[in-house]
């Protein structure tokens, strides 16, 4: 009978059959996952990682034909500069690095509201023409 937590498995030196439920049991935990949460990040290697050089090499030639396969863009990261990975990614991906702010307050001028003539006219007159009735 397989362990009942996925999480503890590493996929070295185990069966094809075993791979497969380890591999189907992660699945199944990111789909219960997503019912609670707009956004889940899948770890595959979960704190653990293969020892074997050899297995580390199979496993990388493995992924590097996948990317190929599959046409996948990759974008390395430098490693000497991991602080700078976010903005990094952020920006490879095309988004903005700050959110887009509507501004609340109209501009100020030496610290008072500046606010052209016709719209205050046109507060003022949507103001008087407010009438509540029987």
């Amino acid at each position: 009978m397989p362990p009942r937590d996925a999480r503890s498995l590493s996929n070295e030196g185990t069966t094809d059959p075993a791979q497969a439920w380890i591999l189907h049991t992660q699945i199944a935990e990111a789909i219960e996952a997503s019912a609670d949460y707009e956004v889940v990040i899948c770890d595959r290697f979960d704190g653990k990682h293969a020892v074997s050089p050899g297995f580390q090499q199979e496993i990388d030639g493995i992924i590097d034909d996948l990317i190929v396969a599959f046409g996948v863009t990759v974008h390395h990261l430098d490693p000497d500069d991991r602080a700078g990975w976010t903005t990094r990614a952020v920006l490879l991906v095309g988004l903005p690095l700050h959110p887009p702010q509507i501004g609340l307050f109209p501009a100020t001028r030496g610290g008072r509201f500046c606010v052209s003539a016709a719209a205050l006219a046109a507060a003022i007159a949507a103001a008087s023409t407010t009438c509540v009735g029987r």
